[in-house]
């Protein structure tokens, strides 16, 4: 069986050697195998050591029925996050394939927040859901800053609350919502 498996693998080996795949070609097979229109599009990173190697993966992929399908990913010639003109680029380029309307919004994680990106995304009318931390700076009732987890304070363990108000983060209007996580939600 090891046999087998090794030859299986020096298979693949070769195959991946020896052909081009184009990421435009993949994703659009899998958005008509999903059968998609609309789509949450999800942005992650990966950072992991192979030896003395770092590999680095930035993903872009669908949410459909609770997954993450990848659409596009890119290997990150450095440690730590990818920057605003990174995260644009491959906005971008889900839109030059399939549409700016074909996007609901961008779910992130903390580590996709800038001026320059909220900036972008906003320029571009395209909706956001990015989680921050809590001790990300909002203007309170009053006006005064304060960290979000001081607004959040008398919330429970799983209890989501949606604050009634449209507050200013980083040059960019939006209305703070906490699921456990806190999150920022574009208008």
């Amino acid at each position: 069986m090891k046999g087998r498996t090794n030859s299986n693998y020096r298979r693949l080996q070769r195959f991946f050697a020896q052909v081009d795949l184009d990421q435009d070609q993949i994703a659009k097979f899998i958005y008509q195998l999903f059968d998609l229109d609309k789509v949450i599009i999800s942005i992650d990173r990966t950072n992991w050591q192979w030896g003395k190697k770092n590999i680095n993966i930035f993903m872009l992929s669908i949410v459909h029925q609770g997954i993450a399908i990848p659409l596009y990913w890119t290997l990150l010639d450095k440690k730590g996050n990818s920057n605003s003109n990174e995260r644009c680029e491959f906005i971008q380029k889900f839109i030059n394939t399939f549409g700016a309307d074909k996007i609901q919004y961008v779910l992130a994680d903390r580590e996709f927040v800038g001026k320059a990106w909220f900036k972008w995304l906003n320029k571009e009318q395209i909706k956001f859901c990015i989680r921050i931390k809590h001790n990300t700076l909002v203007p309170n009732h009053q006006g005064k800053l304060v960290q979000v987890k001081t607004l959040l304070r008398h919330l429970s363990h799983h209890e989501t609350f949606m604050l009634a108000r449209v507050v200013c983060m980083v040059l960019k209007f939006v209305y703070l919502q906490s699921v456990i996580l806190i999150m920022i939600m574009s208008l």
